[in-house]
């Protein structure tokens, strides 16, 4: 018969971690560590528990031997006390399961004393700590105890299966640290397979974006989405204005004086241009002079309007060259002052 004072919840959060019930959950059980009783002993314990538990088809049981061969192969070299529920966080992680069973079997004179201690892996927190006395055998204790109690966590976590609940954070962009209750659950996008039912606190940090602080309630049986779009922080945008700025004064400086040089350059060009002009404005204008009514008089006038012409011509566009490259130098000088 199941001794009735023993704290059963322990077990019966075994399934935590699960959203559906058609989905296992994994469940790494870690020998019991032996007080008064051999080590073996209290590993055959561990074992025959976990034989019993994966019978229950919404299980997946990760034995005591499996479990230290999974955190030997990934070089997982802590040590985990039973009340450490940090480290048996850490310790599921290691080997991908969703739940850890730790604890301790005692023996004082004639009565054995089970200790237990499940943690959930995602949250860290321990789900519920139980412990029994009991008077019979070890016998009695590697068959009824551990059948009866397995028994008795199948009628109940099918009770207890659809009280919890499942959560997925989602950003634009991408790539925030999430936190649930200031305990970190990845990067977005991000999901948690299991969630109690409640209020709790989540946080979302980015670098460069204001962080979202909100509290959030989650019902139960329920999966919640959430969807956020991260803000630049103030610091931020001011300085990638900043830089934009710079940017486009640096190229409007370079573009300018650019500018000024070749103006100054090409109304330097002019200049000479029209100073040949003038000179041959001038030589035609006293060859037209002097010809007087001579029969080329028609034409001296003609070659003098032209030579005219391109003296204007010449003027026109040093003057022009010389206004824009004077114009851009004093944009450049002004620029400073920005």
């Amino acid at each position: 018969m199941w001794p009735g004072n023993f704290l059963f919840p322990a077990f019966l959060i075994l399934l935590l971690c699960i959203t559906a019930a058609a989905q296992k959950a994994c469940i790494a059980v870690t020998a019991l560590a032996g007080q008064g009783v051999d080590q073996p002993t209290a590993t055959l314990i561990s074992d025959r528990l976990c034989t019993w538990l994966a019978k229950v088809p919404d299980f997946m049981i990760i034995t005591p031997a499996r479990t230290s061969a999974l955190l030997s192969e990934r070089g997982f070299l802590l040590s985990c006390r039973d009340e450490d529920s940090t480290c048996l966080a850490d310790l599921g992680k290691a080997v991908d399961a969703d739940i850890v069973i730790a604890g301790m079997i005692a023996k004082v004179g004639e009565m054995h004393t089970i200790l237990l201690r499940v943690v959930d892996v995602a949250s860290g927190s321990v789900i519920t700590t139980g412990y029994q006395d009991i008077r019979y055998p070890i016998e009695q204790i590697l068959t009824t105890w551990t059948s009866n109690a397995a028994k008795q966590l199948e009628e109940n976590i099918k009770m207890r299966i659809s009280r919890f609940s499942s959560l997925s954070i989602s950003t634009v962009p991408t790539g925030a640290t999430a936190l649930i209750n200031g305990r970190e659950i990845g990067k977005t996008n991000c999901a948690l397979k299991r969630i109690k039912p409640g209020r709790h606190y989540l946080q979302l940090v980015l670098p460069a974006y204001g962080a979202v602080q909100e509290t959030i309630t989650v019902e139960a049986a329920k999966h919640v989405e959430l969807r956020y779009e991260l803000k630049h922080t103030k610091a931020y945008s001011d300085s990638v204005y900043l830089r934009r700025h710079v940017a486009a004064m640096t190229g409007m400086r370079i573009g300018l004086g650019c500018i000024a040089l070749a103006g100054g350059a090409a109304g330097y060009y002019f200049n000479m241009r029209a100073s040949d002009c003038i000179d041959e404005e001038s030589a035609a204008k006293n060859a037209y002079l002097a010809a007087g009514n001579a029969a080329d008089f028609a034409g001296l006038y003609r070659t003098y309007q032209d030579a005219r012409k391109s003296t204007d011509t010449a003027l026109f566009r040093r003057n022009l060259l010389y206004g824009i490259a004077g114009a851009c130098a004093a944009g450049f000088a002004i620029s400073f002052w920005f």
